[in-house]
């Protein structure tokens, strides 16, 4: 046979005939006995083997057998330990009873060693064939029933297999739990697993084992390893059955695999889809494998039931290797393709959160991302209000059956049965919280639990976002379909880094500002009425202060929600995103441009000025709308003035300055809003082809706070404009006080409630062939503040 350690089977019957038999077993101190069976133990077999090769006659050939019993732990499973004792103490007995060997010894649970030395370890054949003879009886189990024992038998000599013979009891093992393995991947290897040969003989086994398909898929779902009950943590297990109702086709997994025209390209779409849910369930690459295992050997054992060639039987388990083995491996890449979806998935929102410029639009970004997520079922974004209520901010349309529901108080972190008690958990203590087991609750007759099985959600957890100082600006509240999903390492580790990158655009795009939260809800409403016939542009008339009449007005966003609720832009601008300020400022320009026309028409001309976003300043399609709203109505473009707000994104310095060029070409004037108020201020006056500027209001009303900066810090910015040739206009002047500080110095154009309130287009005609220029009382309010100081600085400035 050569020298490699072989392997021998018995399945019940014959399949290698020895010619020898066993010499009886010499007598052992009680010491080196095992309890049960009376045969040496496994130490006294190893110093017995060392003993011989070391001993005077050193040299003599030395041989050690292993016989191992298969499936050995069924029998204390179905009929008790004491049955499978019993079992042991017939089979020691038998192998006894055939004598001729140095020692016999109980080496495991379920194997017998045997040591052969001289002439019985030359014809250790005839001892391996006398032993499986011996199990050709059934053994008793129980009171009332027999079984018959399957066995491998492995043999490793001395010296043809090992240069010591301290090595030979480990080489056998190793032939009993390998040889039959490499002989059969050998004869296997010519297989094609999907091939014509091997469909033509599985039909043919399909008529023996087709009764017994459904009874080997269930055992297989069992041996997945999940079984119904809950989890250590809360989370429960996914049921067999459910896990059918996510893979459908896992109801008929092993009728699949053992299918005659099965193709290679089916076979991998069904094993990667399990691949991907025991990924996602967190459980090892090993179930997939041990699962395999228990079917191979269920297979195995009704294929010789079959009335077949033994060729034809081993071609059948020879394809079901092959496809196993391709099986484990596509599982394999459909774990692999999860985590890579998790991550590019991860990746891609990131990537995507950084071109939010608003609060809305970055929160419904991360919701469209969430809810792509492996089996994602739905995801909100929640926050608090003033009073410390929760603010549902965004969601994805499979929440929204939710929305309605009352939030629970944040300050209730006990409601840990209630859907939303993670929610008020997590808030409270700014950490990670797991949902309730949804299975367990539903069992409980919990309706909501009930409610959320219906849906297929299984799992919830609670994540904060954090502020750099620890404080939870918004909840991600995200909801699974498979138990425990968010609670295994890789999901874990993704919502660390979900959070953490969150965090940082929040903070980004918040701008340090606080904005009131506003309900999911009511952000749909709002955005439904603006765009739905509710946008009502209100006209602020903004005077000439050197001729002191009115020449142009600025055109100010309202939205009509009702007839007696009119909200200001301060309320509903936060909740826009980036494509509906890009909507808005088109809209808004029409209607304003209409409103010119519709005056002329009465007989005034007036120019007008509207706020460009620096979002839709950086749109490619921004001057053709302008282009095409000027026109249509037959407007000079002179006449329109466009006022571009501060934004903090300097970046797009070299994109906001070409379109900003091509508008001044195109004849729009350009006015740099609130100088004063933000950093970005001087840069886009030294790189953007301004036309005018406006005083931020904010440090006008500083003069009226007794300020004693604010009145020189304004001259200053005046002086500055006036210095490069812009037009000047000063906003906010809210008394008429600073409407006579505006006159002061020298200003082009003044705007504020001192001169009018924002007007609605059809009293602008009226108000303006009325309106007169108060009379002013004199500066000498403003000379003491502009001592010599403010005076050197406005100089300096």
């Amino acid at each position: 046979m050569g020298a490699h350690p072989f392997r021998f089977a018995s399945d019940g019957g014959l399949r290698f005939v020895p010619r020898r038999v066993l010499a009886a077993l010499g007598r052992m101190p009680r010491g080196e006995r095992d309890a049960l069976t009376g045969l040496a133990t496994r130490a006294a077999l190893e110093r017995r083997v060392a003993e011989l090769a070391d001993a005077p006659c050193a040299g003599e050939r030395l041989a050690v057998l292993v016989l191992d019993v298969y499936r050995f732990g069924r029998i204390n499973e179905a009929w008790g330990r004491q049955a499978g004792d019993a079992v042991l103490v017939e089979l020691a007995r038998r192998l006894r009873e055939l004598g001729g060997g140095e020692l016999l010894a109980r080496v495991g649970a379920d194997s017998i060693g045997v040591l052969l030395r001289g002439a019985a370890a030359d014809d250790w054949r005839g001892v391996v064939e006398r032993m499986i003879k011996s199990l050709r009886e059934p053994f008793a189990v129980g009171a009332s029933h027999t079984r018959k024992l399957s066995a491998s038998v492995g043999c490793a000599l001395f010296p043809q297999d090992a240069s010591s013979a301290s090595r030979l009891l480990g080489l056998a093992e190793a032939a009993v739990f390998s040889q039959a393995e490499r002989d059969l991947q050998r004869r296997s290897e010519a297989l094609d697993p999907y091939g014509d040969e091997t469909a033509a003989t599985m039909a043919w086994m399909q008529r023996f084992l087709g009764p017994q398909l459904p009874r080997l898929n269930e055992e297989f779902l069992a041996g997945l390893g999940l079984p119904e009950h809950a989890r250590e943590g809360g989370a429960s297990c996914l049921p067999a059955r459910d896990a059918v109702q996510l893979l459908p086709g896992l109801d008929g997994y092993v009728p699949l695999l053992l299918a005659p025209g099965l193709r290679q390209a089916r076979h991998r779409e069904h094993a990667e889809r399990l691949g991907r849910l025991l990924a996602a369930l967190g459980l090892p690459a090993q179930v997939g494998v041990g699962a395999m295992g228990h079917l191979y050997q269920g297979v195995a054992v009704l294929a010789h039931r079959i009335p077949a060639r033994l060729s034809e039987r081993t071609l059948l388990l020879g394809t079901l290797l092959r496809r196993m083995e391709a099986d484990i491996g596509f599982q394999h890449q459909g774990a692999e393709a999860l985590h890579h979806e998790l991550i590019e998935r991860l990746r891609h929102l990131g990537t995507a959160m950084q071109a939010a410029r608003r609060r809305s639009d970055l929160l419904d970004m991360v919701v469209d991302g969430l809810r792509q997520l492996p089996f994602m079922a739905c995801c909100a974004v929640y926050t608090q209000d003033a009073r410390g209520g929760f603010v549902l901010e965004a969601q994805s349309s499979a929440h929204e059956p939710w929305s309605g529901e009352p939030a629970p108080s944040p300050h209730d972190p006990d409601t840990a049965q209630a859907r939303g008690g993670a929610l008020a958990r997590c808030w409270l203590r700014a950490a990670v919280e797991f949902g309730p087991d949804i299975a367990r609750a539903a069992r409980q007759g919990q309706e909501w639990a009930e409610q959320l099985l219906g849906l297929g959600v299984r799992a919830s957890v609670a994540v904060p976002v954090l502020d750099a100082s620890g404080n939870v600006m918004v909840v991600l509240q995200l909801y699974g379909r498979l138990p425990g999903q968010f609670a295994t390492p890789l999901m874990r580790h993704a919502l660390d880094s979900l959070r953490a990158s969150v965090a940082v655009e929040l903070e980004r795009v918040g701008e340090g500002i606080a904005l009131p939260a506003v309900a999911a809800d009511e952000r749909a409403l709002w955005r439904q009425r603006l765009f739905g016939g509710g946008l009502r542009m209100f006209m602020q008339p903004i005077v000439d202060l050197r001729q002191q009449r009115c020449t142009r007005v600025e055109a100010l966003a309202r939205l009509q929600l009702d007839e007696r609720t009119l909200l200001t832009p301060g309320r509903f601008l936060p909740v826009l995103g980036q494509h509906e300020l890009d909507r808005l400022f088109l809209d808004g320009l029409n209607l304003s441009l209409q409103a010119l026309l519709d005056w002329e028409r009465q007989g005034l001309s007036l120019d007008l000025s509207l706020n460009l976003p620096p979002s839709t300043l950086r749109h490619a399609d921004c001057v053709d709308w302008v282009r095409s709203g000027l026109e249509r109505r037959g407007i000079d473009p002179r006449r329109l003035s466009l006022e571009i707000l501060e934004d903090r994104d300097v970046a797009t310095q070299a994109t906001m300055r070409d379109t900003t060029e091509r508008l001044r070409a195109l004849g729009v004037r350009l006015v740099l809003d609130d100088l004063g108020a933000g950093y970005s201020s001087l840069l886009r006056l030294n790189s953007l082809p301004i036309d005018m500027v406006k005083v931020d209001q904010g440090l006008v009303h500083g003069i009226v706070a007794n300020n004693p900066r604010a009145v020189p810090l304004v001259a200053g910015l005046v002086d500055l404009a006036r210095r490069l040739d812009l037009g000047i206009t000063i906003e906010g002047l809210e008394t008429q006080i600073l409407l006579e500080y505006a006159q002061y110095l020298q200003a082009d154009f003044g705007q504020g409630m001192a001169i009018s309130p924002p007007l609605e287009p059809r009293r602008v005609p009226g108000w303006v062939r009325a309106w007169r220029m108060p009379e002013l009382s004199g500066i000498a309010p403003f000379a003491s503040m502009l001592d010599p100081d403010a005076r050197a600085t406005r100089r300096l400035l």
